[in-house]
């Protein structure tokens, strides 16, 4: 091998070499700018899921307030038939 030879393929390495820098560099940036967003997401859909069972403890808690409103006067029918 001449030395322009070996030159040009020590350029070319180093080229490579800065360029995979470069690009796992911006990798990193991306992936923590993915991070950050799914974090939000997550936490957005965190609140809405409370959000949700709340509401559906809510109902639930007037439904067996209905059901014990019907067992009682039902209890208190009976009674009269008797």
């Amino acid at each position: 091998m001449t030395d322009s030879q070996i030159i040009a393929l020590s350029i070319t390495v180093l080229a490579i070499l800065g360029a995979t820098l470069i690009n796992n560099t911006r990798i990193g940036d991306v992936k923590e700018a993915f991070r950050a967003e799914m974090d939000a997401r997550f936490t957005k859909l965190d609140l809405n899921l409370e959000h949700r069972f709340n509401s559906m403890d809510r109902k639930l808690d007037q439904l067996l307030k209905l059901v014990a409103d019907h067992d009682g006067r039902i209890r208190a029918l009976e009674n009269r038939a008797h």
